[in-house]
């Protein structure tokens, strides 16, 4: 997948750098772990922290529907075989 059919995809869901920000800002300075973007749900996306990591890290996680909407393939992986879906 390319990076910007992501970044399009996003923003067709109305999350652009300037919101990601914001949000990443907003869960700094909270006690939450996860915070979701506005007129959204944890269906869609959303940003997590990671607290017990040093570094405390923020991430979006876009949950798989959104993905295979933009996925170039999709893949099966099992410990007996791999196949195309």
């Amino acid at each position: 997948m390319e990076k910007a059919e992501l970044k399009k995809k996003l923003e067709s869901l109305s999350i652009n750098k300037a919101r990601i920000y914001e949000k990443a800002m907003e869960i700094i300075d909270s006690d939450e772990n996860r915070i979701t973007f506005e007129q959204m749900d944890y269906s869609q996306a959303y940003m997590v922290k990671t607290d017990f990591l040093a570094e405390k890290p923020i991430n979006i996680v876009v949950r798989k529907h959104i993905l295979n909407e933009i996925a170039v393939a999709r893949w099966l992986v099992t410990r007996e075989y791999i196949e195309e879906i």
